[in-house]
């Protein structure tokens, strides 16, 4: 390259000199994730209907392109074969059976027939990208416009996309055993739709015609038709014969029953689609008028739709998650990101491709009712509370988190705003040493080993109290056993002397059995009492040094 002019330099002969490096500019760098219409993928019917992305013989995916997006990727940068712009946009045009379908759910009128067969490079192009397995169980993939031009050679899989069949997921919300193409939710709706539908059009029309008769009009009468079809309020009719030219249709106005007729159909959509309307609640009288009969029918709605979510979640947002995690692995370039994902892992060495490229655990869990935030901070709230049962386990929980939900609860983010960090807590920590008087902090000190001293003192002599009524308690226990001895030997003694038998030696001695109980009664509660005392004259010393300090 010439410093002064900038061209590049040449030889004699115009060639230009040293070597051509072609540098390419990354404008965006991100994964992507493309929702594929049903009929733009096609797949064999009788395959596998649990897994049908990973067991179907073909796979089709149908791309709409402009046909000159198409002529870029021809050519050496691109790859594919070359053909001209006619061959493309006659090749590439959907068939009718396909435009019908994509009509009817996009909603477009017929197009103009001069415009279809116009060839431009804004022209729709459709390129099939197909993936056939062969007899020996491998897979071939390729590129071609329509079902005739060839884009691409066709190669093995691995080498065009290195992610296989995972890099597609075919997911449903509603599962129906041996059918690859189960219903949707409004596809099982649809006819109660129709049925509220139907019966809401019919009330409308009868009170079109309540407010606007129908009119039974003599034949060749002489009558201004045009002012009579108006209706014109406070407006007059022209006519010969008013009795006579015309009479008035009654219609009879709808009644009650097409309202409670919309109404059960309403209720059986919402049990159907697991929603929860006002229908659901006018219908249910006996239990609308509660709190609990609220949530009653909340809670079976709300186990219809997590019964489809979680359908959903498991067939395609979680293999969605388990792709991008290995789509990352492969392409990922941004060293910040690579190095966030190694300490997030804590991986000394970095994040390699083998390691992200293993089988991940992805898991997704939603909640029903996550939309009201009251639902929310109860639900949160509640593990809470029964943690404060076991305090060893409540001091495991991390303290920040818990206050980051919190205020995300609320409505205010994270919190983050609201809760100091490392540096703010060694700040206010060294400004409330500063503002403390140093004598005061001795005498802070001071109290507290005096506290401390104090409980100590009493756990001595609460111990002391324990162990000296444990030593009664084996003392009376000892007493009352040999008391209990004596007292049978002297029985089986007067027996003898008195010549009587036992039984009724204990009869004339009950008087004296119980007196000996009344005592050894007193003598506990005497024992109680001074144990009591102790334990109050303990607590007053508490209670004083705690006003003192």
């Amino acid at each position: 390259m010439d410093e002064e002019t900038g061209e590049p330099l040449t030889d004699e002969n115009g060639d230009v000199l040293g070597e051509e490096i072609v540098t390419r500019k990354v404008l965006a760098d991100r994964p992507a994730i493309d929702l594929i219409a049903p009929d733009n993928f096609r797949f064999d019917p009788a395959c596998d209907w649990r897994r049908p992305a990973q067991t179907s013989p073909y796979l089709i995916e149908l791309i709409p392109m402009y046909a000159g997006d198409v002529m870029a990727m021809m050519g050496e940068d691109g790859g594919w074969h070359e053909y001209s712009l006619g061959e493309l946009v006659s090749h590439g045009s959907e068939d009718d059976a396909d435009q019908s379908v994509r009509d009817a759910r996009e909603g477009r009128g017929r197009e103009d027939s001069h415009e279809v067969n116009k060839a431009s490079e804004y022209s729709v192009v459709w390129v099939h990208f197909n993936i056939i397995r062969d007899t020996d169980g491998e897979d071939w993939a390729f590129y071609t416009v329509g079902t005739t031009l060839l884009l691409t050679d066709p190669k093995p899989l691995d080498e065009v996309d290195p992610l296989g069949r995972e890099r597609y997921a075919i997911g449903f919300s509603e599962i129906e055993a041996h059918r690859s193409h189960p219903s949707s939710t409004l596809e099982i709706n649809r006819p109660l739709a129709e049925m509220l539908n139907d019966v809401t059009n019919q009330r409308m029309d009868n009170v079109k015609l309540v407010l606007n008769k129908r009119y039974a009009i003599r034949r060749g009468s002489n009558i201004d038709l045009g002012a009579l079809m108006r209706n014109t309020p406070g407006g007059g009719v022209m006519m010969d014969d008013v009795a006579r030219d015309y009479r008035v249709m009654e219609t009879p106005d709808v009644t009650q029953s097409s309202y409670v007729e919309q109404d059960r159909l309403a209720v059986e959509s919402d049990e159907l689609l697991g929603t929860f309307s006002q229908a659901s609640v006018a219908q249910n009288r006996n239990l609308n008028e509660t709190v609990g009969g609220m949530n009653l029918m909340s809670a079976s709605a709300n186990q219809v739709q997590e019964l489809g979510l979680r359908t959903w979640i498991e067939t395609w947002v979680e293999p969605v998650l388990r792709t991008m995690v290995k789509l990352e692995a492969l392409y990922e370039t941004d060293e910040t990101i690579l190095a966030l994902a190694a300490g997030k892992a804590e991986v000394e060495e970095g994040v390699s491709d083998d390691l992200m490229l293993q089988n991940l655990v992805v898991k997704v869990n939603v909640g029903m009712g996550n939309t009201n935030p009251q639902q929310k901070m109860a639900r949160f709230l509640q593990p809470l509370q029964a943690v404060q049962q076991y305090p060893e386990l409540a001091q495991e929980l991390d303290q920040e988190a818990i206050g980051k939900e919190l205020f995300s609860l609320a409505g205010m983010g994270d919190g983050s705003r609201f809760i100091m960090d490392e540096e703010k807590k060694r700040k206010r920590a060294e400004q409330q040493g500063q503002q403390m008087d140093p004598q005061l902090q001795i005498k802070q000190q001071e109290l507290q080993l005096r506290a401390k001293e104090l409980e100590f003192k009493q756990q001595e002599a609460a111990r002391d109290d324990q162990l000296e009524a444990q030593q009664q308690q084996f003392k009376q226990q000892y007493d009352a056993a040999k008391l209990q001895q004596e007292r049978e030997l002297r029985l089986y003694e007067l027996a003898l002397k008195e010549k009587i038998t036992v039984a009724q030696l204990e009869a004339k001695l009950q008087i004296d059995s119980a007196r000996v109980q009344t005592d050894r009664e007193t003598a506990a509660a005497k024992l109680m009492d001074s144990q009591s005392e102790r334990q109050a004259r303990y607590q007053n010393m508490q209670q004083g040094f705690d006003s003192f300090g």
